[in-house]
């Protein structure tokens, strides 16, 4: 069932939800059209822009500079179908500016406190921000197939 709670709601839900849980499945395509998936450790801003970190050198980078539009999942590892919950996405990446990279690690340590050993050894890697255009929140634990959609950000009109 898909309802239609307000855009507050939904971002209440999400938000708590990635406070919870770091790791994304990205999915990405070359440029031409073939596909691949990553998993990603992420951070959130205030506007749910999705921040991860990577070698210039792998596949979904790669993938990225190709075709910057993606989808991902975001999930709790779970045991039982009963208990499937979380993100659904689609949206844009993009790579972020050198001149945004103490910001990025700040915001990236907030989140991972192992990253910021990682700052040395991760010198040649960048970080990227996923501006979610469209967002999904599943939760069988309130029904099979419960749902909730918005484009992204609430209340934006495309």
């Amino acid at each position: 069932m898909i309802s239609s709670p307000t855009n507050n709601a939904l971002l209440a839900t999400v938000r708590e939800f990635a406070a919870h849980h770091s790791t994304v499945s990205l999915a990405t395509r070359d440029g031409a059209g073939s596909l691949h998936a990553a998993n990603l450790y992420v951070a959130v801003d205030e506007q749910f822009n999705l921040y991860f970190l990577s070698a210039p050198h792998v596949r979904h980078v790669l993938d990225v500079g190709a075709c910057p539009d993606v989808a991902g999942t975001w999930y709790a590892a779970v045991d039982s179908p009963r208990e499937i919950h979380g993100i659904q996405f689609h949206g844009r990446c993009v790579v972020r500016e050198d001149a945004s990279r103490a910001e990025d690690w700040a915001r990236y340590g907030r989140r991972f406190p192992w990253a910021n050993d990682y700052a040395t050894v991760a010198a040649d890697a960048r970080f990227f921000r996923i501006e979610p255009s469209w967002l999904r929140w599943i939760d069988n634990r309130r029904g099979f197939g419960f749902t909730v959609e918005s484009v992204w950000p609430p209340g934006d009109p495309h």
